[in-house]
């Protein structure tokens, strides 16, 4: 018995170190990729982003806003923290992570939309994996992400249960965070149900507003964006009142521009777009040309 019980647990402590070892491994090459969501992240704990102007918001601030024209235009040095698949309640941590090892911006765009005041989890957290146990990224996220009690604990499992090659699909590299896309119009999105009701969370609106204060109090200027989304859209689903009541509110109470392109001719057209909710990276760049030139009045 005393044979058997010192063989399981050599076999334990040996599988755990082998696990260690792939975990390091693994993680030390994940480090180091520039493609997809790793790149902004690399970047920032890297402490590689010295923007004074930063890109907020979801996938759509992620394939929209060109910090290389925004800067060839406004002389600045910007960088795209677009989030994909994320509403601010996401959005909100990458910005707490970005401040921790990058100076702080002198002013932040903030991309908004329907979806920006809902509460979102779990899309694409294999891009959490590399920096796992960073003290930050287990105060701030690992505890609102859908990771089971194994993947918390178990060295390497996060990554066999995640499956390898989806840790390695090619994906686009970004640009400054920025990756346009360069795909035509998918006519079958005109056939999706797409919900564009709106939803405030109380947690993501009270981290918003968190967000805004402190924006205001160290002096950084925030300007809110509603970029263009395809007019069947809009036409189709209509355009929520109650979005807009909370979002000028808000800028009411911290002195923050908005500029809307909800109504801008590129929304009637679709050669500009690759999907109802996003620009390609023609529509993109064509757009970010129009936002340097509504930028300049507004910039302190």
């Amino acid at each position: 018995m005393k044979k058997l019980l010192l063989r399981t647990f050599a076999f334990i402590a040996l599988a755990t170190v082998v696990m260690m070892v792939l975990d390091l491994c693994l993680t030390t090459q994940l480090r180091q990729r520039h493609l997809g969501p790793y790149s902004c992240w690399t970047d920032i704990f890297h402490s590689r982003i010295n923007a004074d102007l930063l890109i907020m918001g979801n996938s759509r601030a992620w394939a929209h806003f060109s910090p290389a024209i925004l800067d060839s235009t406004l002389h600045t040095h910007s960088y795209n923290l677009g989030h994909d698949g994320s509403a601010f309640n996401r959005q909100y941590t990458r910005y707490l992570l970005y401040r921790k090892y990058n100076p702080k911006p002198r002013i932040i765009i903030q991309n908004i939309d329907p979806p920006t005041l809902t509460y979102t989890t779990g899309y694409d957290q294999y891009q959490y994996f590399p920096y796992f146990y960073n003290a930050d990224v287990r105060r701030w996220i690992v505890p609102n992400e859908q990771f089971t009690l194994a993947d918390r604990t178990l060295p390497f499992y996060r990554y066999s249960n995640f499956g390898f090659r989806n840790l390695f699909k090619d994906i686009s590299p970004s640009v400054k965070g920025y990756c346009g896309r360069d795909y035509l119009w998918d006519v079958d999105t005109l056939n999706l149900d797409i919900d564009t009701s709106f939803i405030a969370d109380p947690r993501t609106l009270a981290s918003f507003e968190q967000f805004l204060a402190d924006a205001t109090a160290e002096g950084i200027q925030v300007i809110m964006v509603h970029s263009p989304i395809q007019s069947y859209l809009t036409r189709r689903y209509g355009d929520p009142p109650q979005m807009w009541f909370i979002y000028h509110q808000l800028a009411d109470k911290y002195n923050v521009p908005i500029l809307n392109y909800l109504n801008n001719p590129l929304c009637d057209s679709t050669e500009y777009f690759f999907n109802i909710m996003h620009l390609n990276r023609q529509g993109a760049e064509i757009f970010t040309r129009q936002l340097a030139e509504d930028l300049k009045p507004l910039l302190k």
